[in-house]
């Protein structure tokens, strides 16, 4: 199968020999169990980069890889347990997921997120996976407007969150406020670059 050029290919062997295990942009991958520390090589396509991190919370050694082919990922960072597979010219990304505390069914509840370096992106309560929040430009911090509908389209919550980028230890940090973050709601930053939101309460 040949690389779609916005495709990485990971091999467990050096010198990218063997079967690959193929990922696409927007994948937020932690390698819990089998795969930890299995990657040795990457391929990456050429509208891609991937970034790595050595251990399955994001701290550690980092690295990003660039479109081309590169053999030995462990002389970077030392077993491979956590990427992110981005666009060519996305800066940064954060993981997110909604979390209902009121004891609504899956899927009750809807999180908009609006900022001018991503557009829109939305994501369900109840969702095992993190949505991908992309942003692209030349700063390292965004504001980002924040929405929580219900099924009804009424809106439960409205507020602004700040997050801000270090390119140094690929971390991503979130700064609010009381006077414009959501009284009913709460988040915590589950790792580097995860974030949980939750709804604690509906108004």
């Amino acid at each position: 199968m040949a690389l779609l050029p916005d495709q990485i290919a990971f091999f467990r062997t050096n010198d990218l020999q063997g079967e690959p295990t193929y990922y696409k942009v927007g994948d937020d991958v932690t390698l819990h169990g089998e795969l930890n520390d299995k990657y040795k090589s990457v391929e990456v396509g050429e509208t891609a980069k991937v970034r790595c991190y050595q251990h399955i919370n994001g701290s550690g050694l980092t690295h990003e890889y660039q479109p081309g082919r590169h053999q030995n990922i462990d002389a970077q960072i030392s077993g491979l347990s956590k990427f992110q597979v981005l666009a060519l010219d996305t800066r940064f990304a954060v993981g997110i997921k909604l979390h209902d505390k009121t004891g609504g069914e899956p899927g009750d509840y809807r999180m908009e997120f609006k900022a001018a370096a991503i557009g829109e992106v939305e994501v369900l309560s109840g969702q095992d996976e993190y949505a991908f929040l992309p942003a692209s430009g030349d700063s390292n911090e965004i504001t980002c407007a924040i929405f929580v509908f219900d099924r009804h389209h009424n809106s439960i919550a409205l507020g602004t969150v700040y997050f801000q980028w270090n390119p140094h230890s690929h971390e991503i940090h979130i700064t609010s406020y009381d006077e414009t973050f959501p009284a009913n709601m709460s988040y915590r930053k589950d790792d580097q670059t995860r974030i949980t939101f939750y709804l604690d309460s509906v108004k």
